[in-house]
Parts: structure tokens; sequence; C-alpha cells
């Protein structure tokens, strides 16, 4: 059987109906079944991972908290590396 999402009905019906009204009745009809998750999907951009996204300024300070961490951890290299060579 092929799956089509209700998006995919939606715009095959060519419907003048707003596409929530057109999912509800739809639904009501029995033609869709679990029209909030259907309508859920169509909201998020047919995500069907359900990841966390993160917003841009939430990004942001991740990529910075890792740079640094990345830029401690050479200053810490260079400096092991400088002390061992100093010792030999």
């Amino acid at each position: 059987m092929i799956s089509i999402s209700a998006n995919q009905m939606y715009k095959q019906s060519k419907s003048s109906l707003p596409f929530k009204d057109w999912l509800k009745n739809t639904q009501q009809r029995g033609i869709l079944d679990n029209h909030e998750k259907m309508y859920n999907l169509i909201e998020n951009g047919d995500e069907e991972d359900e990841t966390p996204k993160l917003t841009t300024q939430e990004a942001t300070k991740k990529f910075s908290t890792i740079s640094l961490l990345g830029v401690i951890g050479i200053v810490v290299l260079i400096y092991g590396l400088s002390k061992v060579s100093s010792e030999q």
C-alpha cells in the first residue's frame, strides 16, 4: 500500500479550504486517521525524526563553547609539548 501524506492529498484535492479546515473535514469523514498527528507533521515541515531543533542563538553558543574548548586543548597541548622538549 502506498502511503500518501495529508499535505499531498490536500494538494491533489485542489480544495479552496485552508489546509487545517480541509484536514479536519477529511478526518471527520473517516478518510484520514489521527488528524492531529498529520497536522503537526505538516506544521513541522514533514519531519520524520523528532530531534530537537536548535535556534541560531543556541547553535552559536554551542559552537562558541566547542571552539573555546578546542583552543584550550591546543594551548594545553602546546604547553605540554614545550615542557617535554625543554626537559630533554
